[in-house]
């Protein structure tokens, strides 16, 4: 009828009533249930980290640690790289990436901007502290930093120190789910960070004992074949000498027998 301006009113009115609080509520939800994705994923990597020590296989252990962080916090990719002493550079380990090829920088010199980054900040770094200017005052070196993470599209980088040496790291790729590293999301990767150090230091050391004993096996199987050796030899010579003595007294025979024939010759 003539009234029928009355219902889109009241509708709109209603609307614009609810809009905000149906806004406020959709809005708690998706941060409740962020929130609970990030303490579900906290929580794995907590319990993971404790079991990590009991690895003692190093390459095992860093695919490991690049498989969990990857699966569980749905990273874009995520990568191990590992202090080499010998050639004194950060290797690339372990890698999970379908996207982002790392080849470039498959190996880091101590000169590295992201290795002297990582020594000066001692925490983990964040893109979007780089972007935001919180990271560091130098521009020349933030303007650097931001342009390596971006062109490999690294979103954090953990570091893990041993005695206070750089000893890896691990680089992160964009979350699938929650936007952004949370300051929580930096806390559990400093703990996570803490317990890998401990784990990789484990297995160093189990393999370097299990390589010193490979080297005391070999040192103790070469002196016990010396000593076979030298006993054989000693033993050979023996028999040699035995038959020297032999083949002497032969000879002697042979010319006393050779003599007696001459003179029997002379004396017919």
């Amino acid at each position: 009828g003539e009234r029928w301006w009355l219902a889109p009113l009241f509708l709109s009115t209603l609307l614009a009533t609810a809009g905000p609080f149906i806004y406020i509520y959709v809005q708690r939800r998706g941060e409740e249930m962020i929130a609970y994705e990030q303490r579900r994923y906290q929580t794995i990597l907590r319990d993971a980290a404790v079991g990590m020590g009991e690895i003692k296989d190093l390459n095992r252990l860093l695919k490991l640690i690049v498989y969990i962080v990857s699966r569980t916090i749905h990273v874009h990719h995520c990568a191990m790289y590992l202090y080499h002493k010998d050639s004194d550079q950060y290797v690339l380990r372990a890698k999970r990436s379908k996207r982002v090829d790392l080849t470039d920088i498959s190996t880091l010199s101590n000169e590295s901007i992201m290795i002297r980054a990582l020594i000066k900040s001692d925490q983990p770094i964040a893109l979007s502290q780089i972007r935001n200017n919180i990271f560091t005052e130098n521009i020349l070196e933030r303007s650097q930093l931001q342009s390596i993470m971006e062109k490999f599209q690294m979103e954090l980088l953990v570091p893990i120190f041993i005695d206070q040496q750089l000893i890896a790291f691990v680089d992160m790729g964009e979350k699938s789910v929650g936007g952004h590293y949370s300051a929580d999301d930096m806390v559990v990767f400093s703990i996570l960070s803490n317990q890998v150090a401990l784990a990789i230091e484990n297995a160093q050391f189990y393999e370097d004992m299990q390589s010193t004993h490979q080297q005391l096996f070999k040192a103790e199987k070469m002196a016990t074949i010396g000593t076979m050796a030298d006993g054989l030899s000693h033993q050979i010579n023996n028999r040699l000498h035995s038959i020297g003595l032999i083949a002497g007294d032969l000879t002697d025979s042979i010319k006393i027998k050779r003599g007696k024939n001459i003179l029997s010759a002379k004396t017919d």
